[in-house]
Formats: structure tokens, C-alpha cells, sequence
């Protein structure tokens, strides 16, 4: 029985083993396109919050810009649109 099972691993062993080793490859494949793709979309959220953090500074000068105005000039310009 011993015997068998020895030629049975030399006969078999080897293309076991080579599937197992390109079941690793792709396996280590994937975790790479996966850490690539994590990546890359990590950089378009930072990109994103920098450009909504633009905006939002820009939205507020804006507003301090609006809240600058005189009122007189807020008073004639609301009484003219009326």
C-alpha cells in the first residue's frame, strides 16, 4: 500500500502541485489589480474632497462677499426687483 501511495504521489505529485502553484499566481494576480484598483480610487476621493473643500471656501467668500454689500444697496436693489 506504501508503495502505491509513493507512485501514485510521483505520478500525480507534480501536476497537483503545479496547478496549486498557478492557483497561487492568479490568487496573487487579483490581490495586485485589486491593490491597484483600491489605489486609484483612493486618489479620486482625496481629489474629490479637495475640490469640495474649494468649493466650499469659495461658497463662503461669496457669502461674506453678499454680506458686505451695503444696505442701502441691498434695500435698492430687493425694491427694484419688485
Amino acid at each position: 500500500m506504501r508503495s502505491f501511495v509513493g507512485r501514485l504521489l510521483r505520478t500525480y505529485g507534480r501536476a497537483a502541485t503545479v496547478t496549486l502553484h498557478e492557483r497561487l499566481d492568479a490568487i496573487e494576480q487579483q490581490n495586485a489589480e485589486l491593490a491597484s484598483t483600491q489605489t486609484a480610487l483612493l486618489l479620486s476621493n482625496i481629489q474629490l474632497l479637495e475640490t469640495l473643500d474649494r468649493v466650499v471656501k469659495l461658497h463662503e467668500a461669496l457669502l461674506e462677499t453678499n454680506d458686505a454689500r451695503p444696505s442701502d444697496a441691498r434695500r435698492a436693489s430687493t425694491s427694484a426687483a419688485r
